[in-house]
């Protein structure tokens, strides 16, 4: 297991309402339950993409989950099936 580094996230709303926070700076400057993020990345200087589910709290990432590189196809159809199965198993793991 790789050590994640504790450095402070940045959130760039956007559309910036003056006087108005929006509400994901607000869940990331706070000690808010779990956030998780599902998606796909293409990796630097290669011609190969993977899915990854990025598990956060406030503006720490705790752990990312991903699966071995692939073609795009691949890792956008696992990142999809990922999503889905997220919220069918309404968040649980």
């Amino acid at each position: 297991m790789t050590k994640l580094a504790k450095v402070k996230s940045v959130i760039e709303p956007s559309i910036v309402i003056p006087e108005h926070t929006n509400p994901f700076v607000t869940y990331f400057d706070a000690e808010s339950p779990e956030l998780t993020s599902i998606g796909f990345t293409r990796l630097p200087n290669t011609n190969t993409y993977v899915s990854y589910t990025v598990h956060s709290k406030g503006g720490v990432i705790s752990k990312i989950v991903c699966d071995e590189p692939n073609l795009k196809i691949v890792a956008e159809e696992t990142a999809k099936i990922s999503f889905v199965n997220y919220f069918v198993d309404a968040g649980e793991e």
